[in-house]
């Protein structure tokens, strides 16, 4: 199991270390401890966005971590899928208001 997870992490750091921190996203300390090492191994790990960012952590197509919306303290899941519902019928959100004005105010 060791050398598979060292496998992994070596030969590609961007989609193992995403899925660790999507492993641990509930524990703030080991989110922290995750992110940092990711900077030790020079990868990028962008902040939530609601036009890019899924609950899970993801990697996008320039092979950055996306970080999940699920990590962030008080946004469970519902709340998120709210948004990528929202993002998914009209596009990316504008402003601020824009997406006041298309994510339900129940999520």
């Amino acid at each position: 199991m060791s050398y598979q997870t060292a496998w992994l992490k070596a030969f590609y750091p961007a989609p193992f270390m995403a899925a660790v921190l999507s492993s641990d996203m509930q524990n703030t300390d080991k989110v922290v401890i995750f992110i940092e090492e990711c900077r030790q191994m020079k990868l990028t790990v962008n902040l939530p966005d609601v036009n890019a960012s899924e609950f899970m952590f993801t990697v996008n197509d320039a092979g950055e971590i996306v970080y999940g919306l699920g990590a962030v303290k008080g946004v469970g899941e519902g709340p998120v899928e709210a948004i990528m519902n929202a993002r998914q019928q009209g596009g990316d959100f504008a402003d601020l208001f824009d997406f006041c004005a298309r994510v339900a105010l129940s999520a």
